[in-house]
């Protein structure tokens, strides 16, 4: 599916009523708005070696095309940023490219050029294996341009595979910022947040069929959002006896565990193997910041116990009777907010892993505490 379904739960003031409103990512159809000639234009290429395909189609769309990253600002008309082409959901990498995008768009942030950042399959199933890096980036992207000065253009492109319509598509869309370009079929589609009432478009997700037996991991359990958890036990006696005290402290356990460090997260769950039938990812760390500010140690620790916690977590439960994997994610990484660029990359990796991870994943992505 090229869905990604996220909810939201709360009060309906303007009806003066309670509901639950559920809304999903869609992509719509657009035709091109604009027929800008880019023959004569100049266009900046950051990209790694592997990463050829940016270059060869910014040599057939613009007259003159650099990538050196001292290339000079003057009469540059577009920066290309195809490092996300790549496929990756190696942690060391997400981090490493969200921070070259960070450098990227604090040098070219502010100026004329339109910034275009390329993804391949970061909202599609269809690659096979999962574009983290990609889905990182866009997070990243949606609180970035919210930072940048007014008249500058920040554009995300995700493709299903590169070609020359992946640079043509944001100067014929100047209004949008989220565009999924299918180069194979010479289509364009536009973000769009939409109200998909009672039944999620594309959403695979499915409710438990039954209540759970074995055993459920909260990861950051004791942080603001664990702690948030509560949970209600109901009896027509509303009390409890003394060996029902003593099994309920055995049933709630808290483990010293690092969920960003595979091992300790192994070994803390060693004990409980074959029978963890659910798990909520609630580790989390604030770590705002501006782009002109946010360091490398920074992204480190926000990414952390959010990105590297949740890879390790679905590895971890690759070999269990699991039911459910609930995924704290926010809202961030969908309509991003001003110095929390980080917090949105980090947020948008856990929606991607949902989207890859089967029926049993579900990313909710929460607005404000």
């Amino acid at each position: 599916s090229e869905d990604t379904a996220f909810t939201t739960v709360g009060e309906a003031e303007d009806a003066g009523c309670e509901q639950r409103l559920v809304y999903a990512q869609d992509w719509e159809i657009v035709t091109p708005q604009s027929s800008q000639d880019l023959r004569t234009g100049r266009a900046l290429i950051v990209a790694d070696s592997k990463d050829g395909d940016a270059l060869r189609a910014a040599r057939s769309v613009f007259a003159r095309v650099e990538s050196s990253a001292h290339a000079s600002t003057d009469s540059l008309d577009c920066v290309v940023f195809g490092v996300g082409l790549t496929a990756s959901d190696d942690p060391d990498e997400i981090e490493g490219n969200v921070h070259r995008l960070f450098a990227l768009l604090s040098r070219f942030g502010d100026g004329q050029a339109l910034i275009v950042v390329l993804t391949k399959n970061a909202f599609s199933t269809k690659g096979g294996r999962p574009n983290l890096s990609g889905a990182a980036l866009w997070g990243a992207c949606e609180s970035a341009r919210l930072e940048m000065r007014r008249g500058s253009r920040l554009v995300c492109v995700d493709v299903d595979v590169p070609g020359p319509l992946m640079l043509e598509a944001p100067f014929a869309h100047p209004q949008e910022f989220g565009l999924l370009v299918n180069v194979s079929r010479n289509v364009v589609r536009a973000k769009r947040i939409v109200p998909c009432g009672e039944h999620v478009h594309g959403a695979s997700f499915r409710w438990p069929a039954s209540p759970a037996r074995g055993t459920v991991l909260v990861t950051g359990g004791t942080g603001a959002l664990g702690l948030a958890l509560r949970f209600i036990l109901l009896s027509r006696s509303g009390v409890f006896n003394a060996e029902d005290e003593e099994l309920l402290e055995a049933c709630m356990q808290v483990v010293k565990c690092d969920v960003s460090d595979e091992g300790s997260l192994q070994s803390a769950c060693a004990e409980y193997h074959g029978t963890i039938v659910g798990a909520i990812h609630a580790a989390g760390v604030l770590c705002d910041a501006t782009l002109k500010n946010v360091s490398p140690d920074q992204i480190s620790q926000v990414m952390g116990p959010k990105v590297r916690g949740a890879i390790n977590l679905t590895r971890l439960l690759q070999d269990e009777p699991v039911e459910f994997c609930w995924l704290f994610s926010s809202v961030t990484a969908l309509m991003g907010n001003a110095g929390q660029s980080v917090y949105g990359a980090a947020n948008a990796v856990l929606d991607s892993i949902a989207r890859f991870g089967g029926p049993e994943y579900l990313s909710i992505q929460w607005g404000p505490w």
